[in-house]
């Protein structure tokens, strides 16, 4: 019996994958970041900067560096600059989305005062 599902290869079109990540916390006291940011890439397949991204994080395991995955956060100054421009050749196939929120002092305490979400109070703070 045949399982429900794609052919092997078969693409759906109008499929879409979006990467998302955060930078900054949650904390909104004196010791919390400045900011939060959320950041979203969208692209269709193929993923044409694949290839070369995995090309250079094998030319940087067999130049003997020890990492597993690129991380910009762990990564050296000269590696991040160099996935920067690799992800530069393909800009013209990515959508590319930030919502950068400063976190005003009092802003939860204001928002909590009033019984508002917290997406809603940066809205109108």
């Amino acid at each position: 019996m045949k399982k429900p599902g794609l052919a092997s290869g078969e693409i759906v079109m109008g499929c879409a994958y979006i990467f998302l990540d955060e930078a900054g916390n949650f904390d909104f006291s004196a010791k919390g970041t400045r900011y939060f940011a959320l950041t979203s890439v969208g692209l269709h397949r193929p993923f044409p900067l694949f290839k070369a991204l995995d090309d250079y994080r094998h030319d940087c395991l067999e130049s003997g560096a020890d990492m597993e995955y690129f991380h910009c956060y762990d990564d050296s100054w000269t590696v991040r600059n160099a996935v920067f421009d690799l992800i530069a050749t393909g800009l013209d196939g990515m959508r590319i989305d930030c919502l950068i929120i400063e976190k005003k002092p009092g802003l939860l305490r204001r928002c909590r005062t009033l019984r508002i979400s917290i997406p809603r109070c940066w809205d109108i703070c």
